[in-house]
């Protein structure tokens, strides 16, 4: 399998990686091909705790593998907010949830001071492009495969604009 995404990184890529990649998740999420493998249990799992009428936020809601579940499950009187600050992830998150109109996405990385501009970025790895492990940048001299900047919002005024 890292070979094949490997493959599809070099030929397709970054953002139509990204879109393809998702696309074959929910594909075989919904044929429950992911069922039983560990790395996956949770999004399996969440059908146990999230029920129709709730309002969830996913953090980091990266291409939307958790928050197109939440909004299916919630149905159409409850709310998802998925927070997303990373653009190009953001993009095909919207692509991804567009069937959902009880999903909010945020433009924000959720911190300690409203508006501040933030580095963020996803470590290099040789196997394939890991977009599951963006982080904010601690040291600038980290080897890492992509940067984004980001903007700030405090959880207290995340939800100021809804």
């Amino acid at each position: 399998m890292n070979t094949i995404r490997r493959l599809l990184f070099r030929l397709l890529g970054v953002k139509n990686y990204l879109k393809v990649i998702s696309k074959l998740f929910f594909i075989f999420y919904n044929l429950k091909l992911l069922k039983g493998n560990p790395k996956f249990d949770c999004h399996y799992f969440i059908r146990k705790l999230i029920k129709e009428g709730d309002h969830v936020i996913d953090l980091g809601a990266n291409l939307g593998y958790y928050s197109r579940n939440f909004a299916r499950l919630v149905k159409t009187n409850g709310r998802v907010y998925s927070v997303e600050p990373v653009a190009m992830f953001r993009e095909v998150l919207e692509k991804n949830t567009t069937d959902f109109k009880q999903l909010t996405i945020l433009p924000y990385a959720v911190g300690e001071n409203d508006g501040a501009e933030i580095k963020m970025g996803i470590p290099y790895s040789s196997k394939y492009f890991s977009h599951g492990k963006t982080h904010v940048l601690d040291n600038e001299n980290e080897n890492l495969s992509v940067t984004f900047s980001a903007t700030m919002k405090r959880p207290g005024s995340l939800f100021g604009d809804i």
